[in-house]
């Protein structure tokens, strides 16, 4: 752990989040399939199937019709990040987290408990462990973001509609102050940081001088590289459109999207999901 010779002519992947080396998941794993190839299909898999979970379980949180919550789980499940990065498999993982994350943060903020808050930041270290150090950073990002969208906008009267379940009155009543919302999110953060610490701190200690990847980035390379062209926002639409790049790289030219990198070209989740969401629009379109 402390010294790969066979990587880059020798490092420390103890210090790598992509290698995974601390990750419990990772680890149990290993441990029960020995080290296989099929052991990391069976791992790939797991992780893939996560995602899905995840969304599953943020559906029902939501109060979303379970076929709903399904539709959405297979688009999320097949969409352009799963697809373009599938050889990456610590964004897989990384990816995979994020809707049980939000899932837990937003049980937390509608319960007013802070247990829900301590599993976010759980499952966010968790995800830090083996995950694509990036998506680690935007999950969090996006997690604060959801935050302040649920402190800004509370659930209006009548939008759930559900039978047997909980009135708009105690619906409102439950609208998180913003300061329970800061300490949801401290929470979460400081919970997060003890999880991943141990790849962390390996990450800054045993990676110094050895892993580009410590020390800040050039301008040039944290705005523009892989940046995501405006053009490849058509792929919401179709897959289609991911297969053209495909196509222009296989033969030997790239003047689709030039300066994005094809496994992050695609944004596309299914066309059910874009109808879902304009539906949604339309029923409740003063619902902020």
């Amino acid at each position: 752990m402390h010294w790969d010779p066979w990587s880059n002519a020798g490092r420390p992947i103890s210090g790598d989040p992509q290698v995974g080396v601390f990750s419990p998941l990772n680890f149990a794993v290993g441990f029960l399939t020995g080290g296989t190839s099929s052991g990391f299909i069976l791992y790939w898999l797991l992780m893939w199937w996560l995602g899905g979970f995840g969304i599953l379980m943020l559906a029902r949180h939501l109060k979303a019709p379970p076929w709903g919550g399904c539709a959405v789980a297979l688009g999320f499940l097949f969409c352009g990040g799963y697809t373009g990065h599938a050889e990456h498999t610590s964004t897989v993982t990384a990816f995979s987290f994020l809707p049980l994350i939000v899932w837990r943060l937003d049980s937390a903020l509608c319960s007013h408990k802070l247990r829900p808050a301590v599993e976010a930041g759980a499952l966010w270290g968790l995800s830090a462990l083996a995950g694509y150090p990036a998506l680690t950073i935007l999950t969090g990002c996006f997690s604060a973001l959801w935050a302040l969208g649920r402190w800004l906008f509370p659930p209006p009267f009548g939008t759930e509609g559900v039978s047997g379940g909980p009135n708009s009155a105690t619906e409102i009543a439950q609208h998180p102050t913003l300061q329970f919302v800061l300490a949801v999110l401290v929470l979460v953060l400081f919970t997060g940081l003890v999880v991943l610490s141990p790849t962390y701190i390996a990450f800054f200690v045993e990676g110094a001088g050895m892993n580009a990847r410590v020390g800040a980035l050039s301008r040039e390379r944290a705005i523009f590289s892989n940046a995501l062209h405006p053009g490849a926002l058509t792929t919401f639409a179709s897959p289609y459109l991911l297969i053209l790049k495909v196509n222009d790289q296989m033969n030997g030219g790239n003047t689709l999207w030039s300066y994005t990198d094809v496994s992050s070209s695609s944004i596309y989740s299914g066309a059910i999901i874009s109808a879902l969401a304009l539906l949604a629009l339309v029923r409740h379109p003063r619902d902020s």
